[in-house]
């Protein structure tokens, strides 16, 4: 450590009559041996100094070497002590390196003391930054008192000056949004209700055709389309009378045709016979279709009919699959080719006894039935397979029944089945070809109107309607509403650079405009922007 003004290494001289030792104990920790080598005062006594002897002495590992300490001499009578009292304290258990490594810096002289850590120099400077600040900071506030300012003035003074800077910030950013909000981000959006008007459509007549390819104005023709589909249907019933007769044998059967690629016609009453004689007959007409040819072969195709025993009585049950052929075609290259074949046999033939038989009633009560589930099957399909940018309307769609199977009165039978096949026609068009049509009609010319979207209400009367051919002569009346067009873009340019009320007057002058709104941003725009970006048209 530095040393101090008029002080020596480790001896220090009073009155020089006398030397004294002093040894520092303030902030070290002492071992039991180097407190038994210091000498201490009491509160009344004098410190007396006992010599130290060398090889008490414990010298650092490094560093210079200690010089003895010679013993001192007494103090002479009047001196005064150099050692002022010192309180007593407790002994605690230090480490013993610690104890001589302390004891020793102690011992040194001052000269010979190890250097200060660099903790220590960072200490001091900050200690100098601080009362450096401390003496600007009472500099300022001398000016302040020394003009007259009471520290409580000084310190509202400070406090209004930050106030205005705020205010004066805070006033400059308010200014800069509004300048953004009334340049920048200016918006003006106007919503236009074009004028509207209602057009009567009565009774336009226009024709419907598949064979088009385009609309025909001149010809009042518009593109068509047709569809065909069939459905068959059957259900079983039960036979409800009974009687009391001989009955003839019935059966179901297939009659096919592997002669040839034509059609044969068999009239009522033909006859079909088993291999072991038995006879029956048609009850009515059928038609065989014709065959097939596939890689040059022939592909037998058949119609189904019932085919009734030639006599009453049990002679013409059969039971199982049964062949049958034609005797009208024997001994011409049509016999073998044309027959009959009925998968479940014949049976029902008997004679006086009591059987359950279908009555008229039951025959119409089922055929009604079937015939109005075919039909309702046959509506639900054919809407389905109408493409999605056609459109079909029931008064140019046609369900027809082409066949009733149901078996005749009297037939003996507990359950019965009745069968019904129905064919579907329609003619479906694009309903945008039609107001394209009417569109002609309506505004012709005129590039200032156009028709308002889902506004169409149409309805179609059909004079005559050819599904064969595709063709159809209908009859138009309802109701379109048209709108005046106003471009987007001459909207823009007339408003641009306008005062919001010029705007609004210039819009509600307008003929073709119902009603406007022009809403702006930000809330106090006096003008619309001259930029047409900034200007948005909507139509309502």
């Amino acid at each position: 450590m530095p040393k101090a003004k008029g002080q020596s290494d480790g001896i220090r001289k009073r009155g020089g009559a006398r030397v004294e030792h002093t040894i520092s104990l303030v902030g070290k920790g002492e071992s039991e041996d180097a407190l038994k080598q210091v000498p201490l005062r009491s509160e009344k006594k004098e410190l007396e100094t006992k010599p130290i002897r060398p090889e008490a002495v414990v010298k650092p590992q490094s560093g210079p070497v200690l010089p003895e300490i010679l013993p001192e001499k007494k103090p002479s009578a009047g001196s005064r002590p150099l050692v002022p009292d010192i309180p007593l304290f407790q002994k605690k258990a230090i480490p013993e390196e610690r104890v001589l490594k302390d004891a020793a810096t102690d011992i040194l002289p001052p000269s010979l003391a190890q250097a200060p850590q660099s903790s220590a120099i960072g200490d001091k400077v900050s200690s100098w930054f601080s009362k450096k600040k401390q003496e600007e900071s009472g500099k300022e506030d001398n000016f302040y008192t020394g003009v007259g300012f009471t520290e409580e003035e000084h310190g509202g003074k400070k406090r209004r000056s930050a106030l205005v800077k705020g205010i004066a910030a805070g006033g400059g950013g308010v200014i800069i949004l509004f300048v953004l909000l009334s340049t920048v981000f200016a918006r003006v959006t106007v919503i236009l209700h074009p004028k509207v008007e209602t057009v009567e459509v009565k009774d336009v007549a226009m024709v419907f055709d598949t064979s088009a390819t385009e609309i025909l104005a001149k010809q009042k023709i518009i593109p068509a389309a047709k569809l065909e589909l069939t459905k068959s249907a059957s259900k079983e019933f039960d036979s409800t009378g009974k009687k009391i007769a001989d009955f003839k044998a019935r059966g179901n059967v297939k009659i096919y045709n592997a002669f040839n690629t034509s059609s044969q016609a068999l009239i009522a009453t033909t006859r079909f016979v088993t291999d072991k004689g038995q006879l029956y007959r048609l009850p009515a007409s059928v038609t065989v279709p014709p065959a097939k040819t596939e890689g040059g072969k022939i592909v037998p195709q058949f119609v189904e009919a019932e085919l009734v025993a030639d006599q009453t009585g049990e002679s013409g049950n059969v039971s199982g699959e049964v062949r049958l052929e034609i005797p009208g075609f024997q001994g011409s290259a049509k016999y073998g080719k044309f027959y009959a074949v009925a998968a479940q046999g014949f049976s029902g033939g008997a004679r006086g006894g009591e059987r359950r038989i279908v009555t008229a009633d039951d025959r119409t009560r089922a055929s009604e039935e079937v015939t109005k589930q075919v039909y309702a099957e046959l509506e639900k399909e054919s809407a389905a397979k109408v493409p999605p940018d056609f459109t079909v309307v029931d008064t140019l769609r046609s369900i027809e029944v082409t066949k009733v199977d149901a078996p005749l009165p009297d037939t003996p039978a507990d359950r019965f089945s009745v069968r019904a096949d129905a064919m579907a026609r329609l003619i479906v068009f694009r309903e945008e070809d039609v107001v394209s049509f009417l569109r002609g009609l309506i505004v012709g010319v005129d590039q200032k109107k156009e028709i308002v979207p889902d506004s169409v209400s149409l309805t179609y009367t059909v004079r005559s309607a050819d599904y064969a051919k595709g063709r159809a002569e209908v009859v138009l009346r309802g109701s379109i509403e048209t709108r005046a067009i106003i471009p987007e873009g001459d909207m823009v340019q007339v408003l641009a650079g306008r005062s919001i009320r010029e705007a609004e007057e210039s819009l509600s002058s307008r003929e073709d405009i119902l009603s406007s709104v022009v809403s702006r941003f930000p809330p106090w725009l006096l003008n619309v922007p001259k930029n047409a970006e900034k200007i948005r048209v909507q139509y309502k």
